[in-house]
C-alpha cells in the first residue's frame, strides 16, 4: 500500500474505528501499550509506533460484544483498598478471574465494559465512549461541594483512580475517569464535551509523568477558558498508589486545595502584574534634543512605540539619525 494510500485509508477508516483491546508493540517492547481496533490498525501509545489496516477488516469483530450485560459481582479489591461497596457503586464486577469496569450511559443502559485479564492485558466489550461513572453524576444531580457554591467534576486517567479518589472522599464530588488512557484523553473530553461543561469547574488528576501531564494539559485546552484545573499527587504516581499507600489525606489535599487553574502559554494573571502596573512610572526616560518635539511628547519612555511618518524626501531618515546620535552622545542606550 503507497502512502497516499495509506492516508486516504486513514482519513476513510482509522479515525471511526473503535479499541478493541491492548497488546504487546514490537517496536518499543512494550508489554501492553499498543492498542489494536476494529479495523486492524495498531497504535502504541508509548513509542507512538503505528501499522496500518490493509482494508475495513472484520477479523475481530469477534471481540465485540454488541448487547453488553452485568456479569460477575462486586467484591473487594484488597491490593487497591478498594471497598465491596465502592465496586458496587461504579459497576466493577469481578467474573471469574476476569475484572470489568462497566461504562453506563445517562439513560442507564450498559454500553461496554473495560476488561482486564488475569495477565493485566485489556479488551473492551460493546463501546466505551463515555466517562466512567459518569452515570452515578448526572447533569440533573451534580453533587455540590461543602461551599454550596460550584459544581466539581473530578476526572482521571483510569478507572481504578476515580474508584481511588472517591474511597478517599465520597460524596463530595463527581469523579470519573477517560475510558482509554492519557493519549485518548483530548478525544474523551471532546467526546463528552456537553456533560463536562456543565460543571462549573473541572479538575484533570492525571497519572504524575510524563505522558499524564503532557495529556492533562492538550485536555484542560479544550475547555472554556477558566473552566479547567489540573492536578498531580507529588509523592504517588496516581490516585491508586496513594491509596494502596493509606495515604487518603494526599488525595483530599490534592482535591481541596493542591491543583492549578490551566493557563495557556502567553496568557498572564492580573495579579502576577499588581505591582508593575500600580508602581508609577517616571514622566520619561529621556528627553528629546528638539525643544517643539519635546514639548508634545514629554520625553521619550521605554515600551512605547513612536512612528515617524512623513513624505518621501521630507527628512524621516536624517530626523532617526541625529535623535540616534544624540542618544549616543549622552552614553544612552538606544532602542
Amino acid at each position: 500500500m503507497d502512502v497516499l494510500r495509506k492516508y486516504t485509508y486513514y482519513l476513510a477508516h482509522v479515525s471511526e474505528s473503535e479499541f478493541i483491546r491492548h497488546i504487546p508493540c514490537p517496536q518499543c517492547g512494550s508489554s501492553d501499550a499498543n492498542s489494536i481496533y476494529t479495523d486492524g490498525h495498531e497504535h502504541c501509545h508509548k513509542c507512538g509506533h503505528h501499522t496500518f489496516g490493509d482494508e475495513p477488516s472484520t477479523n475481530h469483530t469477534h471481540h465485540r460484544v454488541q448487547h453488553v450485560r452485568l456479569q460477575g459481582s462486586a467484591g473487594r479489591l484488597h491490593s487497591r483498598g478498594i471497598s465491596e461497596k465502592v465496586c458496587e457503586f461504579y459497576k466493577t464486577y469481578r467474573d471469574g478471574e476476569l475484572l470489568r469496569h462497566y461504562y453506563i450511559d445517562g439513560a442507564g443502559e450498559i454500553v461496554g465494559a473495560k476488561v482486564r485479564t488475569p495477565d493485566k492485558q485489556f479488551r473492551v466489550e460493546g463501546k466505551v465512549k463515555t466517562l466512567f461513572g459518569m452515570n452515578k453524576f448526572p447533569v440533573t444531580t451534580k453533587i455540590k461541594n461543602g461551599k454550596g457554591r460550584e459544581t466539581t467534576l473530578v476526572i482521571t486517567e483510569g478507572e481504578m483512580d476515580a474508584m481511588s479518589i472517591y474511597e478517599a472522599q465520597p460524596n463530595y464530588y463527581a469523579i470519573t475517569s477517560i475510558p482509554n488512557g492519557a493519549a485518548s484523553a483530548k478525544k474523551a473530553i471532546q467526546d463528552n464535551f456537553d456533560y463536562i461543561t456543565s460543571f462549573d469547574k473541572v479538575i484533570l488528576c492525571f497519572d504524575n509523568d510524563k505522558p499524564g501531564r503532557d495529556a492533562a494539559i492538550e485536555a484542560a485546552g479544550v475547555l472554556p477558558p477558566g473552566k479547567a484545573f489540573i492536578g498531580f499527587l507529588a509523592d504517588y504516581k496516581d490516585a491508586s498508589e496513594a491509596l494502596q499507600a493509606k495515604d487518603s489525606q494526599a488525595i483530599r489535599n490534592l482535591l481541596s486545595f493542591e491543583h492549578e487553574q490551566y493557563k495557556p502559554d502567553g496568557i498572564v494573571d492580573a495579579k502576577q502584574l499588581l505591582e508593575l502596573v500600580t508602581t508609577p512610572t517616571p514622566p520619561s526616560d529621556h528627553d528629546y534634543p528638539f525643544q517643539g518635539l519635546q514639548a508634545k511628547l514629554h520625553g521619550i519612555r521605554y515600551g512605547e512605540l513612536v512612528t515617524i511618518t512623513a513624505g518621501s524626501g521630507i527628512g524621516k531618515s536624517s530626523f532617526c539619525r541625529d535623535l540616534a546620535t544624540h542618544l549616543l552622545n549622552k552614553g544612552e542606550r538606544v532602542g
